[in-house]
């Protein structure tokens, strides 16, 4: 085998790998952070023979912060240090890699194979340095390519606008056009499937290719370009139903306390029940209850390759992310809003917050941290307005005031749901707080604290209220979903769950077996309806549901 052979079977080898790792992780690297953490101290404990002390002392302590407290006695959580690694940075050697061995896919006639190219160049985009806007714009390009074979004619269109977006030299996108004159010949808009080919003829006469390359490319074009000439426009197509998906009002006026809500209910606390939404007048099925946006949210691990990852939207053409190779965005915009929201300070610890074995909480709960900020946690602390000394049961922990509005953009309304601490058991809760103490030093390791000189207390009191979250998000988050329906709208629905968000509002509705309203979503805003008439002084209920 000669030289040459060597180097393309190596490369092969490496592209293959590439697409094996799971882009949260390095490639080749399969460490299991936070499993290995909470492994190696269960071990410690039962080869101690200590887990009845601990159980015994854990188990008596009646709030988060001495939870905290009690834990850090161990030497391995007390020094935990997490070195996240520069692994998800981009490659252009990778990248490079991926598009050449790409080239070996996209003129197949094999469906199979044409996906395989496409996962190529898709990994070969996520690695393309953001800087590089010419790469980036032909590799977008090439993407488009492969859909036009796959006869995914909007995605291959949303590529090629996208790729000019990148680079606009004409000699160099040419492929662009012709890309873009088959999408417009597709949907009759022959008009400008003909300027696009008069394009396409011109920047392939000034592209570099070999004569022999040249002359098929311009048979290609030309073939199509005497067919859309002179043609007129069709009328229809390029229609997109989910536009016409719009955020209902809602029903009977707002209310005065609760900002998101009719105001046909109100807030009623009763001994056997807790707090509860209930009814002030006659309720009827269809009826608009709630519409609220979540506090926080996060996409599931699982789509991650097809949920643009700041509004859950599905995408046909992703963006990745310009400076990791971990998330698809499903526009500049989500991008920009995604990098101004969490992703910037979240991006290099995402391995470590998506892995299994913390949950899917733990995303969540590190968002919530995020969003309140290190600036505003001291300054509620300092008013006294949270407190995680204070016992479980203490009233200031879950308290409602119906003068006061019931804000979803005020942490104070997160912070006060439920978390049914006197109903876990040792295991849940001693797992929980560990894994406090690991999102604490996540946070620590992007820079949460803002360069702050802060002290073990300090340290202490954010791990107990992670810790508040870590329970009260786990029964009182709800997960994101979208209905898949089959062709025929009737048979082959199914429930899609995209990921998870915490909505205060809604989480005032108790639970039940023989529910009255139910939830749906458009994007990420949560709709509550009625199913039934629900009588003045009665009590909404929800499906029982299976915590996230």
């Amino acid at each position: 085998m000669d030289i040459s052979s060597c180097d393309k079977a190596h490369q092969r080898e490496l592209c293959e790998q590439i697409l094996r790792s799971d882009p949260l992780e390095g490639i080749g690297d399969s460490r299991m952070y936070f499993t290995q953490f909470y492994g190696d101290i269960c071990e410690r404990i039962a080869k101690l023979n200590l887990l009845d002390k601990i159980e015994n002392e854990f188990s008596a302590i009646n709030n988060d912060y001495e939870r905290i407290e009690y834990i850090l006695q161990f030497e391995e959580i007390k020094n935990l240090k997490l070195n996240i690694e520069e692994h998800s940075h981009k490659s252009e050697k990778l990248a490079n890699a991926l598009e050449e061995e790409y080239n070996n896919y996209c003129h197949s006639t094999s469906l199979h194979i044409l996906n395989l190219g496409l996962q190529m160049i898709n990994r070969s985009i996520q690695l393309t340095p953001g800087t590089d806007k010419k790469n980036l714009g032909i590799r977008i390009m090439k993407r488009a390519w492969v859909n036009i074979m796959m006869t995914k004619f909007d995605e291959a269109r949303e590529d090629a606008h996208r790729s000019l977006g990148h680079c606009s030299d004409l000699s160099v996108m040419w492929n662009s056009f012709e890309i873009l004159g088959h999408c417009y010949a597709h949907i009759g808009k022959h008009s400008f499937a003909e300027h696009f080919f008069r394009q396409a003829l011109l920047g392939l006469s000034e592209c570099e290719l070999d004569n022999e390359t040249k002359a098929a490319s311009a048979k290609r074009i030309s073939t199509v370009f005497k067919y859309v000439k002179g043609r007129d426009d069709l009328r229809g197509g390029d229609i997109n139903c989910t536009e016409n998906l719009r955020i209902p009002e809602i029903s009977y006026g707002i209310n005065g306390t609760l900002k998101c809500a009719t105001e046909s209910v109100e807030v009623k606390i009763k001994k056997k029940t807790g707090r509860g939404l209930y009814a002030r007048r006659e309720i009827k099925p269809g009826d608009v209850i709630i519409v609220e946006k979540p506090y926080v949210s996060a996409l599931y691990r699982d789509n991650f390759e097809t949920h643009c990852n700041n509004c859950f939207k599905r995408f046909k053409s992703p963006i990745p992310c310009d400076t990791c190779t971990r998330v698809w965005f499903c526009s500049g915009k989500c991008l920009k809003e995604g990098k101004a929201g969490y992703h910037s300070s979240e991006c290099p610890s995402l391995n470590l917050l998506y892995e299994e074995n913390i949950g899917r909480m733990g995303i969540i709960v590190f968002r919530i941290l995020l969003r309140l900020s290190w600036k505003n946690i001291k300054l509620l602390r300092s008013s006294r307005k949270i407190d995680t000394r204070l016992p479980d049961s203490h009233p200031k922990h879950t308290e409602f005031n119906n003068r006061e509005k019931y804000l979803t953009d005020n942490y104070m309304t997160t912070y006060k749901l439920v978390t049914n601490t006197h109903l876990r058991d040792f295991c849940d809760l001693f797992k929980r707080t560990i894994t406090a103490v690991y999102l604490k030093q996540c946070l620590k390791e992007v820079d949460f604290f803002k360069g702050d000189n802060v002290s073990l207390e300090d340290e202490i009191f954010v791990a107990s209220l992670i810790l508040r979250h870590l329970q009260n998000s786990s029964c009182n988050g709800f997960s994101i979903t979208e209905f898949i329906v089959g062709e025929n709208y009737t048979e082959n629905v199914e429930l899609l769950e995209l990921g998870g968000g915490i909505y205060p509002t809604i989480s005032l509705i108790n639970h039940s077996c023989n529910p009255n309203v139910f939830r749906y979503y458009i994007g990420k805003n949560c709709v509550v309806r009625a199913t039934k008439v629900i009588k003045t002084g009665e009590q909404l209920l929800i499906k029982l549901w299976i915590p996230i």
